[in-house]
């Protein structure tokens, strides 16, 4: 099997960017990308083992976060 590679924007919510960063510890790349008007999004680049289903891991770790209101997979890629 290979590693599946994606890179997912998640945008935090309101006032709570720092804590979002904190919260993405399995992230291997962070950068802040600003968006609109003071708004700013978080885009990630996350690698996962094929073997353990893709990126249903990682979603779960985004849905759970209440630091993120929400997030959506740019690129996707295996290695």
């Amino acid at each position: 099997m290979g590693t599946v590679v994606a890179r997912i924007r998640v945008m935090p919510e309101e006032g709570r960017l720092e804590e979002l960063k904190k919260s993405l510890d399995f992230a291997e790349v962070i950068e802040e990308k600003p968006i609109a008007f003071g708004l700013v999004a978080l885009e990630i680049l996350v690698r996962v083992p094929d073997s353990e289903g893709g990126l249903d891991s990682i979603e779960e770790k985004l849905q759970a976060n209440r630091n993120a209101s929400s997030y959506e997979v740019l690129e996707i890629g295996r290695i």
